[in-house]
């Protein structure tokens, strides 16, 4: 039964004739289709003056192909959205809600992605979710775990393992040296409206020598420069130096001012102070162990640098722990340091310190001047270095030092210097009160309200 005739604007009546698609050499080539959204078939027809016309469903424009681009529609580089989007892109995201035209010239199957940006983008995703996983298990840990109880919580110090994301970092090393335990509030102003110290021209020097591409912490009366005077104006008799401008400094890059300030605080009441002073017999005695530890890892490379050269450990050491290796090593790497050394303590810096050793030791063993040996163990050439950060760290962890013997006989060796240093404090004191020459060192100077 044929269907009602349908008028056209022109008057000619439409009607359905599949049987005469064989008199049309067009239509002979064409294979029946299946029914359209329409309800139109390809085969149907138009009837103009007793002459039949079939009536042909207008394709999808085709996508414009590249000129590099395959025949059957495959771009030799890359294939569908990809060649637009980025890899990261959400929009190459099962999830983002694309899905190739089945009405389109291209088969399905060439527009689904290859399989090297799937499991790239799965890769990305996985990335993402276990970055974020880290993050909540810092933050239970922090709210959890009291500050003062953090360096020996093992969960805590499995998680430094793993790494400490960008986003809490800050709080974690809060966390870590206890600074808000320190805190009080409002002593910060009132250090910074002291007259200035000694050292505030070098200090302001130094800020543009090591952060000169961050206009904010090259400023001449910036926060570094604040941060660095408040301190020394505190406790006077810290010794000045560089090192001390790169660690404010990282601290700055990573939290705000005041708390770059309790952080610092913490930190160099914890484990650098003494390296400041003006009394360096700390520094001697930590530059000694390394050497010893040095000694057993690398005898060749520890015999060449201290006996042959006679180079002091200390002149490879201070550069080193006086800026917590800021100068040493990449932001990436020195970061991660640092998060171990916080809970770890100075012991672990002497693994770093192997570490670099090892990366270049092949190096050290063919030069011949005190000068190369100083400027490649202070400031290694990337390509010396592990590949990434995680590498670096694993190969620090993996020499058998006994790190409890290490921090005993520090312990042991610390004590014996502040036993002697009481002496001669006490006889200074003695020289003071019978008027001879002498004086005290003050070692904390505070504002009094």
């Amino acid at each position: 039964m044929s269907s009602p005739p349908l008028v056209s604007q022109s008057g000619a009546s439409f009607g359905r004739s599949g049987s005469l698609r064989s008199k049309i050499s067009l239509s002979a080539l064409r294979a029946k289709s299946s029914r359209d959204d329409d309800g139109l078939h390809e085969g149907d027809t138009v009837q103009v003056k007793d002459t039949d016309f079939e009536l042909i469903r207008p394709n999808p424009a085709r996508p414009r192909l590249s000129g590099d681009s395959s025949p059957n529609g495959k771009s030799s580089g890359s294939e569908g959205p990809s060649s637009f989007l980025r890899v990261d892109s959400p929009s190459m995201s099962s999830a983002s809600g694309y899905a190739s035209d089945t009405r389109s010239p291209i088969s399905p199957s060439t527009m689904s992605l290859p399989p090297v940006v799937v499991a790239s983008t799965a890769a990305s995703i996985g990335a993402v979710e276990a970055h974020r996983a880290r993050e909540l298990k810092w933050i239970a840990l922090m709210t959890s775990t009291p500050s003062s109880h953090s360096r020996k919580n093992k969960k805590i110090r499995k998680l430094l393992q793993e790494g400490v994301p960008a986003s809490v970092r800050y709080q974690v090393w809060a966390h870590l040296t206890d600074s808000r335990a320190k805190r009080v509030e409002g002593l910060y102003a009132q250090l910074n409206e002291r007259e200035k110290v000694p050292a505030f021209a070098e200090i302001q020097r130094d800020t543009q020598l090591c952060f000169p591409s961050d206009a904010r912490l090259s400023q001449p009366n910036g926060p570094l420069v604040s941060l660095l005077q408040a301190y020394l104006t505190m406790v006077p008799d810290i010794q000045y130096s560089k090192g001390l401008a790169f660690i404010a400094g990282q601290l700055l890059l990573q939290s705000p001012e005041e708390d770059a300030f309790w952080i610092f605080i913490s930190l160099m009441d914890s484990h650098l102070r003494s390296y400041f002073s003006s009394n360096a017999a700390h520094l001697d005695i930590d530059a000694s162990l390394f050497a010893k530890a040095m000694e057993a890892i690398y005898p060749t490379v520890s015999k060449k640098l201290f006996v042959d050269m006679a180079i002091p450990p200390v002149r490879i050491c201070r550069p080193w722990l006086s800026s917590l290796f800021v100068e040493a090593l990449p932001a990436d790497y020195f970061q991660r340091v640092w998060d171990i050394f916080l809970s770890e303590g100075v012991v672990f810096l002497f693994r770093i310190g192997l570490a670099i050793v090892t990366c270049c030791h092949r190096t050290l063993l063919g030069v011949q001047e005190e000068s190369e040996v100083l400027s490649i163990l202070t400031q290694p050439p990337l390509f010396l270095i592990s590949s990434s950060p995680d590498l670096f760290i694993e190969l620090a962890n993996s020499f058998k030092l006994k790190d409890d013997d290490i921090r005993k006989q520090r312990r042991k060796l610390k004590a014996q210097v502040k036993f002697q240093t009481r002496g001669r404090l006490s006889n200074a004191t003695w020289r003071s009160s019978n008027n001879v020459n002498g004086s005290t060192p003050a070692s904390i100077s505070l504002p009094r309200n």
